[in-house]
């Protein structure tokens, strides 16, 4: 936990103004706050993907001074297997609940032959992993994520872990004080009638504006936290929690797909079964798929801006209505209804289609047959008999005074026939005769 990692470390949080925490320090404080997030706890990640997600989580640290610099990935891996850690091989159980594992195996972000690093943190501390006996039991579930690779990761604060606070609050405070003593450097060194901070020549400036220019790149938003590579975000957006793809990007793909709902005809794109035989839409139909298309089109631009950063899908959709209704439209008043649309169009991105037959892709099987499955037969022999003379209304009066009538006979020979689902139909078609 944190407190012991802190102790074993020979570490303490720094009293307000203190400046005890140095960078390699926060550095293991804050792997310490990621590791117990559910998110990545009780699973093997190697030691790039725990990197990634501390500049992800903690994207600060890279400003917290020159003196402190240098931070890399070997120096965590150092800490970490030194300080607080057993090897998982040694079978020996962790008091801190992490456990490494190392192999020399193709690195699953470079794809060449390397040592790989991995480390486990036991959130129980009572379910110590199997010692592995190859790289494909320590397989890293985040290393092949689009997000990790292409460094479009952030990581959402875990709301039950208090520590992380603490984190950040000495983290932004070793920022103020080298921003605080930069700013003392170079007033020093204009007064010195230098042209820049003591230390530094033309070369760390352009270094410097290079780093500035990475960090741009680097920006952090809403779309690269690893709440949209959950099971949670897959079952909301893509109506599975194995759901395949990238969230991000198929929700984007569609928010195009939406948009042409305004074209010619362009509901079809967004409907099932547009193209069938039989399948065209009355006005008032196109009328409410372009609706349906505005609305959620709005909310997953709202989504990708705001989901899982303390906003929720509900709120989300609520926004979206008032959005929408800035430009006149007003057919929607309650987030529910957005909410129904997403579960109609998430799972393939269309719309069911609005007839029934069209969307079964087959005719409705009337309830009547479902329960006397002979119907149909005796149905079809009557037709037969009288097709020199058959008319529709025959065999309506052929239902109401014979049909039903002896399926109701036949429903009255099973005891409790009064609560068969069947005996009640019957005799209603004899009471209302089905119209045409």
């Amino acid at each position: 936990n944190f407190a012991s990692c802190s102790t074993r470390l020979g570490l303490s949080l720094p009293r307000p103004g203190a400046m005890a925490l140095t960078k390699k320090s926060l550095y293991m404080l804050a792997w310490c706050t990621i590791a117990a997030n559910p998110l990545f706890s009780d699973k093997w990640l190697c030691a790039e993907t725990w990197y990634r997600l501390i500049n992800a989580r903690y994207p600060t640290l890279r400003y917290t001074g020159q003196d402190n610099a240098g931070v890399d990935r070997g120096q965590m891996i150092k800490a970490l297997k030194t300080y607080y850690s057993m090897d998982a091989a040694s079978g020996i159980e962790s008091p801190n609940g992490v456990y490494y594992a190392c192999f020399y195996h193709d690195c699953p972000y470079l794809g060449t032959g390397r040592t790989v690093h991995y480390f486990y943190h036991d959130s129980t501390k009572e379910n110590m992993p199997t010692p592995p006996r190859s790289w494909r039991d320590v397989a890293d579930p985040y290393a092949k994520s689009v997000q990790m690779v292409e460094r479009r990761v952030q990581v959402v604060r875990n709301r039950n872990n208090a520590e992380e606070a603490k984190v950040e609050r000495s983290i932004r405070a070793l920022v103020d004080k080298k921003n605080k003593d930069d700013n003392e450097r170079l007033i020093k060194a204009r007064n010195a009638g230098s042209g820049g901070l003591d230390g530094m020549d033309e070369d760390d400036d352009d270094d410097s504006n290079e780093d500035d220019k990475s960090n741009g790149e680097e920006k952090l938003n809403n779309q690269n936290h690893m709440g949209w590579l959950s099971s949670e975000a897959g079952m909301l957006f893509l109506g599975s929690k194995d759901a395949d793809g990238d969230v991000v990007d198929i929700l984007q793909e569609r928010i195009g797909n939406l948009t042409k709902v305004l074209q010619v005809n362009g509901y079809k794109s967004v409907l099932q079964s547009a193209d069938d035989d039989g399948a065209e839409l009355n006005d008032h139909q196109k009328w409410h798929i372009e609706q349906k298309a505005i609305y959620l089109r709005e909310a997953y631009k709202l989504a990708l801006e705001k989901w899982g950063n303390q906003v929720n899908w509900m709120s989300i959709c609520t926004e979206a209505i008032d959005r929408v209704k800035e430009f006149g439209y007003s057919s929607v008043t309650s987030p529910r209804t957005v909410m129904d649309y997403n579960k109609a169009f998430r799972k393939d991105g269309l719309f069911p289609h609005p007839s029934y037959t069209i969307r079964l892709g087959k005719p409705p099987t009337p309830q009547v047959f479902e329960h006397f499955p002979q119907l149909p037969v005796r149905i079809k022999d009557f037709m037969l008999k009288n097709q020199a003379h058959f008319s529709v209304e025959l065999l309506r009066t052929e239902l109401q005074q014979d049909m039903f009538p002896a399926l109701v006979d036949e429903c009255k020979k099973s005891d409790g026939y009064e609560q068969d689902e069947g005996y009640v139909l019957a005799q209603h078609y004899i009471d209302k005769p089905p119209s045409y």
